[in-house]
């Protein structure tokens, strides 16, 4: 009984502790994945989930720290070559950072590129006391502007987003942020598409690794902090049937690891594109006997036309083609090499697929001819056609 109380009765009570310290962390930490997906153009909201609940938005808070940039160059008040010191405050900030020195000046033009793909705080900390003489006095003016966009669940307390249990936003508030920055700085947008950017001979890569991998994304922003878990903002812009583009907004906060979010993102816009009518460039054309394919994945072999009919003298030749691997649609560039064929009179009526392509050419010298049919793109650029040899 001595060994007991001794050894083992503290060594329950120390995993009864620990069990309840757990138990009390997870009662106070409730579930932090959040997400909305908006159009950009009306805000109306196409799914939502915790969109209210506030959050941390770890470097999502630089989409704030841009819109009060972009917002100074449209006023006057700086220009892209404008340049800030930096000060010994900023070196001090926690990674990501560019690694800036004490006394060195930074254009304006660097700090965007800087914020949106490297998501540097020294740069974020630079701009902030350039603007406004202080970080403090530059989060009071971006916390009065979040206001003035209704982003009425939203403090900021540092321009960079580095942890701050009192910087606090919500996924339908970064959402808002986002299509305030597509829609009052369209000419400042496109630097959201930057995938890399080279500062002083080093290259850094932009941490949104779904640019260029889901059709239309184009921007905005990721973050990331032990409290706030992976975020993610994006933006993305595609058309529908008849021509009309659509942009959607998409804001994640709380993922549980960067491949998660991505997937989230990726997913949540997929599903609200096609809710729309806003399908993928694949889906909006589907292939047909003229469709033009990628050349980079299909490369097709075509076999020789062959004449079906022809008259001695007379105007008229009807020829076919044999694809060798019995795809329906002929690239651009192959054009030329299935349609060397020797003209017999001033026309010729090409049958493909019991579909008729009309040929006319004005003269029996010409190298090329134009094509007709409704259903070929009007962007073809007709073959050379090889003229008769005079006997």
């Amino acid at each position: 009984m001595f060994l007991f109380n001794r050894l083992v009765l503290p060594f329950i009570l120390c995993i009864v502790c620990v069990d309840a310290v757990f138990i009390k962390k997870a009662a106070a930490n409730p579930e932090r994945y959040a997400a909305i997906v908006i159009d950009a153009k009306t805000g109306k909201v196409l799914h939502e989930h915790n969109s209210d609940m506030r959050r941390h938005p770890a470097s999502l808070t630089k989409k704030m720290t841009l819109y009060m940039i972009f917002e100074a160059l449209k006023s006057g008040r700086i220009t892209m070559r404008t340049t800030f010191p930096v000060s010994t405050r900023a070196t001090r900030q926690i990674p990501c950072k560019l690694g800036l020195r004490v006394g060195e000046r930074i254009s304006v033009e660097h700090i965007i590129m800087s914020l949106i793909t490297k998501s540097a705080n020294d740069a974020s900390v630079a701009v902030a006391e350039g603007l406004s003489g202080s970080e403090s006095a530059f989060c009071d003016a971006m916390t009065k502007k979040a206001r003035a966009l209704k982003m009425y669940d939203t403090t900021f307390k540092n321009a960079s987003g580095v942890p701050n249990p009192g910087q606090v936003s919500t996924a339908k508030d970064m959402a808002t942020l986002a299509k305030a920055l597509f829609n009052d700085f369209p000419e400042y947008y496109r630097y959201f598409k930057a995938k890399t950017f080279n500062y002083q001979g080093v290259v850094h890569k932009n941490h949104n690794k779904l640019l260029g991998k889901v059709e239309g994304l184009d921007g905005v922003k990721t973050g990331f902090t032990n409290a706030a878990g992976f975020n993610l903002s994006a933006s993305a812009v595609r058309m529908d049937r008849n021509n009309n583009s659509h942009r959607l907004i998409a804001v994640v906060m709380g993922g549980m690891t960067p491949a998660w979010r991505d997937k989230k993102i990726a997913g949540l816009l997929e599903d609200n594109f096609r809710k729309i009518g806003a399908v993928s460039s694949r889906d909006r054309h589907p292939k047909s006997p003229f469709a033009i394919p990628d050349l980079k994945k299909a490369k097709p072999k075509f076999g020789r036309p062959i004449i079906e009919k022809s008259q001695k003298g007379g105007e008229l030749i009807e020829v076919n083609y044999r694809n060798e691997n019995k795809k329906s649609y002929v690239p651009k560039d192959k054009l030329s090499e299935v349609f060397q064929i020797s003209l017999k009179g001033p026309s010729v009526s090409m049958i493909k697929k019991q579909q008729p392509v009309s040929m006319s050419v004005k003269k029996e010298t010409v190298k090329e001819c134009s094509v007709k049919n409704k259903g070929m793109p009007t962007n073809w650029i007709v073959p050379r056609v090889i003229s008769p040899k005079k006997s």
